[in-house]
């Protein structure tokens, strides 16, 4: 963002409009390394979380009753606590995987976006 597209965003009111997808206030450059950022960073934290979303729903689905007798190789159940702890994190896993998606389709269509307008400025003759 230059100077001048800073000085028009700080004078205008409504700066929520900056979210809008209509918003031309940003290059297109800087959009798509925005959501690439974006990209990076929430695979970045979802590499931060033990397991996958698939171990932490089997952990829950398994019931909370105690294990056979003789069965010491098995699992303990989970207590109230860890439950509502794996719940949790599932969660947060699930919301981090939909942010991710949302954010990778995001940079394709800039990309393609990115493409187009390059295509258009090639096809236009230069007036001088």
């Amino acid at each position: 963002m230059d100077a001048e597209t800073l000085e028009h965003w700080l004078r205008v009111d409504n700066v929520g409009d900056l979210g809008s997808e209509q918003c031309d206030g940003l290059p297109a450059g800087l959009q798509l390394a925005a959501w690439r950022f974006l990209h990076t960073r929430v695979t970045l934290l979802l590499r931060l979380y033990p397991g996958t979303a698939e171990a932490d729903r089997a952990l829950l689905a398994a019931p909370p009753a105690p294990p056979p007798e003789g069965a010491a190789d098995a699992p303990a159940p989970l207590t109230p606590r860890a439950r509502m702890a794996v719940t949790l994190r599932l969660g947060e896993k699930l919301i981090l995987q939909r942010a991710l998606r949302f954010a990778t389709d995001k940079m394709h269509e800039q990309e393609l976006l990115d493409q187009e307008l390059k295509s258009q400025e090639i096809q236009e003759p230069v007036e001088q």
